[in-house]
């Protein structure tokens, strides 16, 4: 029987009557560079649409939002805002 312990920044795992016991400790991730700045322009396909309705595009991976666009469409993009985990953009 295998059983995992928590506590303290310690990690116990118990397997077969013999212990092995590690240290853990939680780092944050360094943040990211974005791919993207505010004012930029980026050509872009539109992959997918949100539940408010907004276009969803990604440049390298980063997720920009596009309103009044359709999936499947090629727009060219300004960055008009940048929040931690997406962009928001408007059409050029």
């Amino acid at each position: 029987m295998l059983a995992v312990f928590k506590s303290e920044g310690r990690l116990l795992i118990s397997a077969n009557n013999g212990e092995i016991e590690m240290n853990y400790s939680y780092r944050p991730r360094p943040p990211r560079p974005k791919p993207v700045r505010e004012g930029e322009e980026h050509e872009v396909t539109i992959e997918a649409i949100s539940r408010r309705g907004q276009g969803i595009a990604r440049v390298e991976g980063f997720v920009i939002f596009v309103p009044e666009t359709k999936i499947g469409e090629h727009v060219r993009i300004r960055i008009t805002r940048i929040g931690p985990r997406y962009a928001t953009a408007e059409r050029v």
